[in-house]
């Protein structure tokens, strides 16, 4: 918990010193409630006991009663009370704790959605989506579950045991540190030989609901090939082997919980009737003995829960150790990143030309470098192309050029202005990207070509336009709504063509100053492509336009052709120079001619 209190906020931090405050006057109450009581059972067992003792008969006095039995019903009330108030602020304080740890998870998934999000593009290349998704939605569930609502509850039953203990050895600390000795001595063997067991569990919990999650997402988004194929019932063994191992981690945690329970309600009222006993063995009067196995038997129906909610909390803590670590450690890291991308305001525009100086890139220490010295420099307003075989470094060359990923060594500049995790933001917005897989939402057709703008703010005349440019119109008519179409998850009522044409008009929306299509036409037929690639250069001048491209058609007007081979940059010219001068370009435009042909 010192961890999680470390990532809060200040506000966090006096809505929990609030909470704290609750759990004090729950104690209070704890023990006000069985102090009220114990002068009505003294009275109960022994009426004389109101001229006696010299603050009950104080109260009879003051009060001007005129009988004992009044009085008594007067005390009886009193305790009756004592103990609704009691109840009454108990059921307040687990509202409050019960909020402010809800409240705690709605907080902790959120700024942990955003941390992700605001995480670099390196990091996604190497993590696993369905991880992500389940840290967020899942497992902060379980942080709560299992750290925060455990240690409030470990505090609450430290401070009502106390107050209730502290009554009881007031009136007999013989009896009470000998109950105490027991029953915390149970506890803590228990807990002893159980907390082992539940941190390997909680391991094994969240290991297997990570390969749940894994087997679900793979099998849903890959589901038309596994059909196809027949293989769904590998992915059906792995899930159901994950969720067995996870439904057993789940019992063991409840059924270890539970143990101590039945041991320690034997002890305790066992150890009321062997109280009992000595005191009638030593010849302690009925009526005494009367007075203080009611005491001991109430407090411990008010301490029992508590000292089990301390016992069942500390061994949730044990068992969701690993979340706590794994996800505390990711809001740390997130912490600094949403920071560092608020504080991200180096303000970038092209003006002259964007340029790469002896940049080459490795996704690993482990791997070959996927660009290797790369120099070249691309005017404002030109229109250029990349071309090479499949795995040249292309579509890395892109992500850097996005500023997605930053050179290994070398500078990505625009204007003289260095691209990195500071200035790339600015950069971004200026940039219009169509990637070879689109990605598309369950939404309208208007809302994925405005991808992430709220659907009030859509401006339908720049959708339109971005729509014409892209080929949109061909296929609007053939949609029950229009741009108002639901298009379905990952955009499945559409053609590949269709989404590609998305793509396009959606990287053209926002009227960015430099356009970037990887493969962008590749799903395209040839008429469609044609009529794409002659819309997009009538933006030439008024956009820095960057294509890369298998079909070499898609680059003949170009401006300059930049051909890469294993990561590097090995020729550049116009269409005609390289098909004269470079013996790899000539090979491409003889691989292009051939698949034309079938």
């Amino acid at each position: 918990m010192l961890k999680l209190f470390r990532i809060l906020e200040k506000r966090e931090r006096r809505i929990f010193a609030f909470v704290v405050a609750v759990m004090l006057l729950m104690g209070v109450t704890q023990l006000a409630g069985i102090g009220a009581l114990f002068p009505f059972i003294t009275l109960l067992a022994d009426p004389d006991q109101l001229q006696q003792n010299g603050l009950l008969s104080r109260a009879y006095d003051a009060f001007g009663f005129e009988s004992s039995r009044s009085f008594l019903v007067f005390v009886g009330g009193v305790a009756l009370l004592a103990l609704v108030i009691t109840n009454v602020v108990t059921a307040f304080g687990l509202y409050v704790t019960e909020k402010y740890a809800r409240s705690m998870q709605h907080k902790l998934s959120a700024r942990l959605f955003e941390g992700y999000l605001s995480r670099p593009y390196s990091f996604f290349l190497s993590g696993n989506s369905s991880d992500l998704s389940r840290n967020v939605l899942i497992e902060t569930g379980i942080l709560v579950e299992g750290v925060v609502i455990p240690t409030i509850q470990v505090m609450t039953g430290i401070i009502i045991s106390f107050f209730i203990l502290s009554f009881l050895i007031w009136l007999n600390p013989l009896m009470t540190l000998i109950v105490v000795i027991a029953m915390g001595a149970s506890y803590f063997i228990v807990y002893l030989i159980v907390s082992r067991l539940m941190s390997i569990f909680g391991k094994k919990r969240f290991e297997a609901n990570a390969a749940r999650f894994r087997s679900a997402n793979e099998a849903f988004a890959g589901i038309k090939d596994l059909k196809v194929l027949g293989r769904q019932d590998e992915y059906e063994r792995r899930f159901r082997g994950s969720s067995r191992e996870f439904t057993n981690a789940l019992v063991v945690e409840s059924v270890s919980a539970q143990l101590p329970r039945f041991l320690i309600e034997t002890i305790a009222f066992g150890g009321i009737l062997v109280m009992v006993l000595y005191l009638l063995l030593t010849g302690a009067a009925f009526k005494e003995i009367v007075i203080l196995a009611s005491i001991f038997a109430f407090a411990g129906y008010r301490t029992l829960p508590a000292l089990q909610q301390i016992y069942r909390a500390s061994a949730k803590l044990k068992f969701t150790e690993i979340v706590a670590e794994t996800l505390i450690g990711d809001l740390d890291k997130d912490k600094s990143s949403i920071a560092f991308s608020s504080n991200s305001n180096v303000e970038v525009k092209l003006d002259d030309a964007i340029a790469l100086k002896g940049v080459s890139f490795s996704y690993s220490e482990r791997n070959s470098e996927a660009l290797q010295n790369v120099t070249l420099e691309i005017k404002k307003g030109s229109f250029v192309a990349v071309v090479g075989r499949t795995g040249s470094g292309k579509t890395t060359l892109v992500d850097l050029m996005l500023g997605l990923l930053e050179p290994s060594s070398g500078q990505f500049l625009v204007d003289e202005v260095k691209i990195d995790q500071s200035s790339a933001p600015s950069w971004r917005r200026q940039v219009g990207y169509v990637p070879q897989q689109i990605f598309l939402s369950d939404d309208t057709l208007a809302s994925n070509i405005a991808l992430g703008i709220s659907q009030n703010l859509i401006d339908l005349e720049k959708v339109k336009r971005a729509a014409s440019i892209a080929q949109v119109e061909e296929f609007l008519d053939q949609l029950p709504d229009g741009f108002n179409t639901l298009i379905g998850e990952r955009g499945v009522r559409l053609s590949g063509g269709q989404r590609q044409r998305v793509g396009i008009a959606r990287a053209i929306y926002s009227s960015p100053s430099i356009l970037i299509l990887d493969e962008a036409t590749s799903s395209l037929d040839s008429i469609t492509e044609r009529a794409v690639m002659d819309a997009i250069e009538q933006l030439r001048g008024d956009m820095t336009i960057i294509v890369v491209a298998h079909r070499l058609s898609t680059v003949m007007s170009s401006e300059e052709i930049y051909v890469f081979d294993s990561g590097s940059l090995v020729d550049h010219g116009s269409y005609k120079d390289l098909v004269k001068n470079s013996d790899l370009f000539q090979e491409l435009a003889s691989m292009f001619e051939e698949e034309s042909s079938k």
